[in-house]
């Protein structure tokens, strides 16, 4: 073998095991999915809308969850119905989460328009662009999952239409947009950078006839959505409370502890941006339209962020931004250093990156941890409605076939100004209630524990903290 052949096979070889690294980071996070109670209480929504009861409620009525955002993944999550189990449930979820994130990622890599790039280069890209993806977005279910894979899909539809006002791909890209801003609200900025980029790109007939098109896809979801859950409670649940929610005292202390995430996710835009300069003026850049949304999405994102509960889940405009900025360095890169050694160094940075974010991660399981959900069910088992599960609603629809308060929603009503009434807090909770667990005593607000007696006994089980008292003291 030549030594030509001997790189191109170290080449190849890089490539694959890259991948590979990446295949075992992806499992990593699908089993630690089930382990975090958060993705419980994001679920049980979705069973709440299948079974018929209400999900968006008034103040003073109804089961009170911790969903404020729109009803687009509540349907998209609608496969982990046929869960026989809450851990089954659950690990459907995790699958559909990651195989909608995937395929946004994958279609965005190989489609995106870069002249001459060759598959293996959008084959780099692609494994780069996950090593880089925020570790939420694989671990945790959230609408703004959801929201990032509509946006890439919309962006990527828009960008490949080449300049025809009338083909399908602008009606899809219309329906997506629509379907990320109907799974989180601040996805307007995705809709506004749409907008200046066609008009920069082609004219105002074309950027209003798109604009209509995502009126008329949006009064369409939006009729969907009334007939299901209600005008009043919808808007209640979607805009007000997200409205009403408090800022952070100290923004220097939040953002601070966010520096390490924010100098790549703000900083590479920013450089980019430096470095290109007039180049973006050119109509088809590769990179303008996601330059766009990452700029165009950093007020409603810094909103967020700065929001009591907000964290670097509001930053989407990074995940706008990630697949076509690799795309385009990697291909500066082959075309600048066109000797196979150098060639393999992208995959190794792959492999590098994958590894540090390995012992980086709290726990790296290689098969589902479910043990949270598992002792969740024993405890429920062994006091049949008797006990609530504030932090795991699902696990107590499985057993007692209701629904009960979960106490983020809870703190999130007492936080924007939203009281809840003993009459109201006591009407979805277990027949017999005399017992409350909560996973850990760090995973709970104080609003649940106040619903328990004074002279209540507190144990310890494992991590679980679990609170009981005499029936007939209440």
């Amino acid at each position: 073998m030549d030594a030509s052949h001997r790189m191109r096979g170290i080449y190849f070889g890089c490539s694959a095991l890259a991948g590979i690294t990446v295949l075992v980071w992806l499992w990593i996070n699908f089993c630690r999915f089930p382990n975090s109670s958060w993705n419980d209480i994001r679920l049980v929504p979705v069973f709440m809308a299948a079974m018929g009861e209400a999900v968006y409620n008034l103040p003073g009525s109804g089961v009170i969850t911790t969903w404020m955002y729109g009803p687009v993944p509540l349907w998209l999550w609608s496969p982990a119905l046929l869960g026989t189990t809450p851990s089954a449930a659950l690990l459907i979820a995790d699958g559909v989460n990651l195989g909608l994130t995937l395929g946004a990622i994958a279609l965005t890599c190989a489609y995106w328009p870069c002249p001459e790039a060759t598959r293996t280069l959008r084959w780099t890209a692609l494994i780069a662009t996950i090593a880089v993806w925020p570790d939420h977005a694989f671990g945790y279910l959230q609408a703004d999952n959801v929201a990032v894979v509509f946006a890439l899909l919309g962006n990527l539809l828009l960008v490949t239409n080449h300049g025809s006002s009338r083909s399908w791909k602008v009606w899809l890209a219309a329906l997506a947009t629509v379907l990320a801003l109907g799974s989180k609200q601040t996805m307007l900025g995705v809709l506004l950078a749409q907008l200046i980029w066609l008009r920069l790109t082609h004219d105002w007939r074309t950027t209003l006839t798109y604009l209509g098109r995502t009126a008329l896809c949006g009064l369409i979801m939006a009729g969907i959505a009334i007939a299901q859950f209600g005008l009043a409670p919808l808007w209640f649940g979607i805009v007000k409370t997200a409205a009403a929610l408090p800022m952070v005292e100290d923004y220097g202390e939040r953002l601070g502890a966010l520096a390490p995430i924010l100098s790549v996710q703000w900083g590479v835009p920013v450089g980019a941006l430096i470095m290109l300069g007039k180049k973006l003026l050119a109509r088809d850049h590769i990179l303008r339209l996601p330059l766009l949304a990452w700029l165009c999405s950093l007020p409603l994102s810094i909103f967020g962020l700065l929001t009591t509960g907000g964290s670097t889940n509001n930053l989407y405009g990074w995940q706008m931004l990630a697949a076509p900025v690799l795309l385009c360095l990697l291909k500066g890169w082959h075309e600048n250093y066109r000797s196979t050694i150098f060639r393999v160094w992208p995959s190794a940075a792959v492999i590098g990156v994958i590894c540090l974010r390995i012992v980086w991660a709290d726990h790296a399981p290689i098969r589902p941890d479910t043990g949270i959900v598992q002792q969740a069910v024993a405890i429920q088992a062994s006091l049949p409605r008797q006990v609530w599960l504030p932090w795991n609603p699902l696990v107590s629809w499985f057993a007692d076939r209701k629904f009960y308060h979960a106490e983020d929603g809870m703190y999130v009503r007492f936080i924007t100004g939203h009281s809840i009434t003993v009459t109201q807090a006591r009407a979805h909770l277990p027949e017999h209630f005399h017992a409350m667990a909560f996973p850990s005593p760090l995973m709970q607000w104080g609003i649940a524990a106040k619903l328990s007696p004074v002279d209540h006994v507190t144990r310890h089980i494992g991590g679980w903290e679990i609170l009981l008292w005499d029936p007939a003291s209440q």
